[in-house]
């Protein structure tokens, strides 16, 4: 397939105009309160359910990670001031600075595909070389790269900025946030008993990259060229044709975080929306979605060589 035609401006702006739904807060307070309750049980619960503990506290701490994310946008709750509120308090349960985060993935949304590397977490641009080490810590799910692509580039983006530079207010920010991080969790670790908080909190900090690695770094940008090749800069509508949307059940858990094309082309758009205009996109421009197939779903790429699915490529054909 060639490479299909950007949605015009006229088209984003009937689509707004079409999403008549208004977002639901007691939606998203359920999930918040949901995703809370499950995590401070998880952590008073006997090691003797260590298993289902871990489990639990991986995924809410997965949903804390997109929490973040979505109020680092301004889009989860009406309030500019709750947002980022709650941003920094589910950054503080998930381990991110949210000040940090916040800049950090908004360079990400202006400079996706850039050549000019102002994009703190790029994908590859070109095919990739195999490497049997990668193979293996790719095939054991270990999060190496949300750890080294995602999560330490926005965990140190006000020391390492790629987009701007740096700003002694900035790391000032980011120095007091990462503090309190440290105090809280020592604090609870004390609480609760230091072996068992590391215990717990440690392996559901793995669990949880596995988590966000598998459903979400793998599939919303990796192996896709920006296209037109070698531009300085992406609009919103251009970027859509390097990111992908992927069927993933229960997404709600997640603020549909999997409808990624949708989330690039109106970044500011409320997270139940995005149904909405993927069905209405489906409708009118369905070639949107063939070109990056949104049949691929999270867990069928490890089937795969990672230089296979690192390795750049003009959509998905090749694999579909």
């Amino acid at each position: 397939m060639d490479t299909p035609q950007i949605l015009t401006k006229e088209q984003v702006a009937t689509f707004l105009k079409e999403i008549e739904q208004q977002p639901s807060l007691f939606l998203t307070l359920a999930l918040c309160s949901f995703s809370l309750i499950i995590y401070l049980c998880s952590l008073f619960m006997p090691l003797t359910f260590f298993p289902i503990t871990v489990i639990c506290l991986s995924i809410t701490m997965t949903m804390f990670a997109v929490i973040t994310h979505e109020c680092a946008h301004l889009s989860l709750f009406p309030k500019r001031i709750v947002n980022i509120w709650i941003g920094y308090i589910a950054g503080v349960l998930c381990f991110t600075p949210f000040c940090s985060y916040q800049r950090g993935h908004r360079a990400h949304h202006n400079w996706v595909g850039s050549s000019l590397k102002k994009d703190p977490t790029p994908s590859p641009k070109k095919r990739v070389t195999p490497n049997l080490f990668l193979d293996i810590l790719f095939k054991l799910r270990i999060p190496v790269f949300y750890w080294f692509g995602v999560y330490l580039p926005y965990l140190f983006y006000d020391l390492k900025p790629t987009a701007r530079k740096h700003s002694a207010k900035h790391i000032v920010q980011f120095i007091v946030n990462i503090v309190f991080i440290i105090v809280f969790h020592y604090c609870a670790a004390i609480y609760l008993g230091a072996n068992k908080y590391l215990l717990l909190v440690g392996c559901a900090f793995i669990g949880s990259g596995m988590i966000y690695e598998h459903l979400f770094t793998m599939t919303q940008h990796v192996g896709l060229q920006s296209i037109p090749e070698k531009r300085e800069k992406y609009s919103y509508r251009e970027q859509i044709n390097f990111s992908r949307s992927v069927h993933l059940p229960l997404s709600v858990l997640f603020f549909h975080f999997n409808l990624h094309k949708e989330h690039h082309l109106i970044p500011g758009l409320n997270y139940q929306s995005l149904p909405i205009l993927h069905e209405k996109i489906s409708i009118l421009r369905p070639d949107i979605f063939t070109f990056t197939s949104s049949e691929i779903r999270p867990l069928s790429i490890r089937k795969q060589p990672i230089h296979e699915v690192l390795s750049a490529r003009k959509g998905d054909q090749e694999n579909v």
